[in-house]
């Protein structure tokens, strides 16, 4: 014989508490809904960003297409989305993670959030401050041509205990009396 279970009673809905649920759903439907449209707006204002950085470096789109192999956290992509040096930043990390040491995304992506800013904020201020992505250029100095080597002369004094060793006398005497 096969029991049958009965089925839940279920208390009538208190009309507050469905209201007050509906109010927490809407709530938090509005908040994600803002989020993504947050999201949308840096996406955009960084691919626009992108085509700017790409014009002056041509081979940037190659390097954001290896991108997808270099080690980032959550963090770091939300950082080279917002920021205005966020295409720089990122040619920057994937050019040092294929042709550099490749240490330095590896790095700050397993750094605690603050450390992943602070080391993103110096990465920032070394493009800002004039980093030139291709390379350093070699500039002409203004400085003179370095003065010349003193050659040959005479040599200095000979020390008194050398001297006084020495079998020829007259040198350790002329030496002490200054002469």
């Amino acid at each position: 014989m096969v029991r049958r279970r009965a089925a839940p009673v279920q208390a009538p809905e208190d009309p507050y508490a469905a209201a007050l649920e509906q109010g927490r759903q809407d709530a938090r439907f509005q908040a994600a809904l803002q989020e993504r449209e947050a999201s949308l707006r840096d996406q955009i204002a960084f691919d626009v960003r992108a085509r700017e950085f790409a014009k002056a470096i041509p081979d940037f789109a190659d390097y954001m297409n290896m991108g997808a192999d270099v080690p980032a956290s959550a963090l770091m992509r939300e950082l080279v989305q917002k920021s205005e040096f966020g295409p720089a930043v990122a040619y920057f990390l994937i050019k040092d993670w294929y042709e550099g040491t490749g240490e330095l995304a590896s790095q700050i992506s397993q750094m605690d959030a603050i450390g992943q800013a602070q080391s993103f904020g110096q990465i920032e201020q070394h493009i800002r401050h004039g980093y030139n992505q291709t390379a350093y250029p070699r500039t002409a100095t203004r400085a003179p041509a370095p003065i010349a080597p003193i050659k040959g002369g005479a040599t200095g004094p000979k020390d008194i205990h050398t001297l006084a060793k020495d079998d020829d006398v007259s040198s350790y005497v002329s030496a002490r009396r200054g002469g």
